[in-house]
């Protein structure tokens, strides 16, 4: 498994590919890695194929979610977030999405809730804590 993401790990990745196009793990790190690039549309198409093969994959669910939501396209992030939740309810990395997702359609309750599931599952989440902060300080002040 490939950690850094740069042009020559992408190549490897789809020379991989070539010979074993529905290996799961591969296709899911390059559609994350892509993702992590900047080329979420070339990495909808992987990420696509991988739920296609193994519908309850998190991880793919996650940068899938990404991936739309880089193209401007909430909804269908959202869509995927929850549907991440679904599969895997004990994912806290799914719940700080969703909640980020939720925070970025102006649901900032839903999204303080998602974040206080994150932080439920996983208490040291530093990230589902300072988003959370950060949602309670912005609150207005009755």
């Amino acid at each position: 498994n490939i950690r850094e993401a740069t042009p020559e790990a992408v190549s490897l990745y789809r020379k991989y590919l070539s010979r074993y196009p529905d290996h799961v793990p591969t296709l899911a790190s390059l559609g994350k890695m892509l993702v992590q690039i900047g080329r979420g549309e070339q990495a909808i198409r992987f990420l696509d194929r991988v739920l296609e093969i193994d519908p309850t994959q998190v991880e793919a669910l996650n940068s899938l979610a990404v991936a739309h939501a880089l193209a401007g396209r909430q909804e269908r992030a959202l869509q995927l977030l929850h549907r991440s939740v679904a599969t895997n309810p004990d994912h806290s990395l799914s719940w700080i999405n969703l909640g980020q997702a939720l925070e970025g359609t102006g649901k900032l309750e839903n999204a303080l809730q998602a974040y206080m599931e994150a932080i439920r599952l996983q208490p040291d989440t530093s990230e589902a804590r300072q988003r959370r902060q950060r949602l309670v300080s912005s609150r207005p002040k009755n």
